[in-house]
């Protein structure tokens, strides 16, 4: 949507101070022509009638503008004087020029338009490992608290000296390493088919160096046994 307010921003720019006053829209045509027809077509996706995997949510959609190629459509069905101006103002053959003002057959189709017929490209799945992926820093928070309030509980009453009581203490950089571990594994389990190389590749480097960090400390660990 940003993308789409600064083209029509300068086309608005690039239009002759003589022609402004007579080419000068009311001030709603940006919510009827582009956000509106927008907003329907989200509205009509998210008003059928189908299980989730066949109904278009909001992940969709983002990933629909994600897409460079959704930027070929026009922001809308009017192709007002400075949006026809400015396409002809790019190179192409004279029989390429545009010269009507709404309904131009030869105009980029509407955003809207597209949007509607995009088709479903996040595939959500559901399962029991979800559940748990959903609350991971919940579990992960309760984790570490316990294991700190009891570092302190058995160095106060078992009278740990500070020097013992720091190394107990140091564990819980291994719980948390421990604990990031098993997130990037859960996450790299749920992954979705459709996900690109560079975030796989970024996941597997996370796994890696999450492992070896934790192969590191479980050393140290044992050298200072």
């Amino acid at each position: 949507m940003e993308r789409r307010y600064h083209s029509a921003a300068a086309e608005w720019a690039a239009t002759p101070a003589a022609d402004r006053a007579t080419e000068a829209l009311y001030p709603g045509h940006w919510l009827d022509t582009v956000v509106a027809p927008i907003y329907d077509a989200v509205a009509a996706s998210m008003r059928t009638r189908a299980d989730h995997v066949d109904k278009k949510n909001y992940d969709d959609f983002n990933e629909f503008f994600w897409d460079r190629r959704c930027l070929a459509f026009h922001r809308s069905r009017v192709a007002t004087r400075t949006a026809v101006r400015a396409r002809n103002a790019l190179p192409k053959k004279a029989s390429e020029r545009t010269t009507l003002v709404d309904a131009d057959p030869a105009f980029p189709a509407p955003v809207d338009a597209a949007l509607a017929r995009s088709p479903k490209t996040y595939l959500e799945a559901r399962s029991v490992l979800h559940v748990f992926f959903a609350f991971r820093r919940v579990y992960a928070y309760h984790v570490v608290a316990f294991q700190a309030l009891a570092t302190v509980a058995f160095a106060r009453y078992l009278v740990w000296d500070a020097v013992y009581a720091f190394e107990v203490a140091c564990g819980l950089a291994v719980t948390i390493n421990a604990l990031a571990l098993v997130d990037a594994a859960a996450e790299a389990a749920l992954a979705p088919p459709a996900d690109d190389g560079v975030r796989r590749g970024a996941l597997a480097a996370r796994l890696f160096a999450r492992f070896g960090c934790l192969a590191y400390q479980a050393t140290s660990v044992r050298r200072r046994r």
